[in-house]
């Protein structure tokens, strides 16, 4: 099921207005030439996503079976805590992967489930499928569409 989009009168008439709420600009038509207009909603848009990229899992360009942590930080209660990000993390081939923080931010990678919560903090980032239980299927590989992302977990739970 595909998200409509708002109709060509409507999007056509944002030609050279900014949105109201994230002040992200819209390039007028016919601008030329357009790149600086182009770089200027790009700063903008990234500055907007900035927080929404945090602790995001990607898959690392050192290894077929490596992945990357973005930066990011988190509240363990009262107290802050700043991940500073790593890169060129292992994988168990032709297994599901677990990636999450525990609460003192030590990154973890176990192939058996997320930990239940009430037995160990943690913040779930993502699943990773690699080889035979990839979508492709093929061991010691993995691509883009086998990381899940499971950080709205942490985002989103439950006050008891």
């Amino acid at each position: 099921m595909a998200e409509q989009f708002p109709s060509d009168t409507t999007l056509n008439a944002l030609s050279g207005t900014a949105d109201g709420e994230q002040a992200v600009p819209y390039i007028p038509v016919g601008l030329s030439p357009y790149h600086t207009d182009f770089y200027k909603m790009l700063y903008r848009l990234l500055d907007v996503a900035r927080r929404a990229g945090d602790l995001r899992v990607y898959k690392d360009d050192s290894g077929a079976l490596k992945f990357g942590v973005r930066p990011g930080r988190w509240l363990d209660g009262d107290t802050p805590v700043n991940y500073p990000g790593a890169g060129a993390q292992d994988l168990t081939d032709n297994a599901v992967n677990d990636v999450y923080l525990t609460a003192a931010g030590v990154l973890t990678v176990a192939t058996g489930g997320f930990p239940t919560p009430s037995q160990t903090p943690h913040i779930p980032l993502a699943t990773i499928a690699t080889g035979t239980q990839s979508a492709a299927g093929v061991a010691g590989q993995y691509g883009h569409a086998d990381i899940t992302d499971y950080r709205s977990r942490a985002f989103i739970t439950v006050s008891r």
